[in-house]
């Protein structure tokens, strides 16, 4: 029987002597245990980390009490960080925190899993510390950190597209400026179509060809250099008042890129000529 603080028990007694006499009545005591000064402790190897990507991995947690966990990522080799710093979870000894949150666990021996998604990147090893505080008034703390080692996977994951890009502007009868705009440094290809051709697949967007494999009215290509900043790209030579659709694909700049799997697209139509004629050579 486990016995529990802030608890009021009745005890009883009975007292037997050398030569075996057992007293016929039992005492009954009254026992009130101290409030529980105990801190929290992880149970069956937890805490572990699981599910290690190119820019999240999971954590899990279980404790013999309802408590709260607290994490932090450094990187790996890093000063370690005190009980404090870890719930804290702000710049230590000069150390970075590059991601950090609490793991409310409800009740003893459970389970709980955590996702981190934000803060990790690729091929990067890193050191998570944790704390673990249960949930009294009062809560009693772990004395020590405890720490797990974390490895991410190489960037197997395509750019995505970020500030609502691609868009387009300045539209004339003639040319527009496309914009675009990457969470990662990458290259955005681009071709430019008539809305009744056949709509292009990744691969003919990245040869600059319509859905039929014909060359679009315009393509090209344009370096992402800067995560979430837009890069503009002019297009001319189109031909006014025809409606058009710009099919973009954007690839990272990893040693074997890892490409966007579906198309993305925008329409405009060009206005109508205004532009005076040419004498040819």
């Amino acid at each position: 029987t486990v016995i529990k603080h802030s608890k009021l028990y009745d005890v009883f007694v009975v007292a037997r002597d050398l030569a075996g006499n057992v007293q016929a009545t039992a005492v009954m005591l009254d026992l009130t245990t101290a409030p529980d000064a105990t801190p929290p402790t992880f149970l069956n190897g937890h805490p572990t980390l699981s599910s290690v990507l190119d820019s999240s991995f999971d954590i899990t947690v279980e404790l013999d009490e309802s408590s709260v966990a607290y994490y932090i990522v450094v990187a790996s080799g890093a000063t370690s960080p005190t009980v404090a710093d870890v719930q804290a979870a702000v710049t230590y000894s000069g150390v970075d925190i590059v991601a950090s949150g609490t793991i409310a666990v409800a009740a003893a021996a459970t389970e709980k899993t955590h996702s981190v998604v934000t803060g990790v990147v690729a091929a990067t090893d890193y050191d998570v510390y944790f704390v673990a505080a249960d949930s009294r008034p009062v809560p009693n703390v772990q004395a020590a950190v405890t720490v797990r080692p974390l490895s991410m996977i190489a960037d197997i994951t395509p750019p995505k597209f970020t500030g609502a890009t691609p868009s387009k502007s300045g539209v004339t009868d003639s040319s527009a400026t496309l914009s675009f705009a990457l969470n990662e440094i990458g290259t955005v290809y681009y071709v430019i179509a008539k809305q009744t051709a056949n709509v292009p697949i990744v691969v003919q967007v990245l040869a600059g060809t319509d859905g039929a494999g014909k060359p679009g009215a315009a393509a090209g290509s344009i370096v992402a250099g800067t995560p979430f900043s837009v890069v503009t790209e002019a297009v001319s030579g189109l031909r006014h008042g025809t409606q058009y659709k710009v099919y973009a694909v954007a690839q990272d700049d990893e040693p074997t890129p890892n490409v966007q799997l579906t198309v993305k697209s925008i329409s405009f139509t060009t206005g109508p000529d205004v532009s005076p004629p040419v004498f040819g050579g």
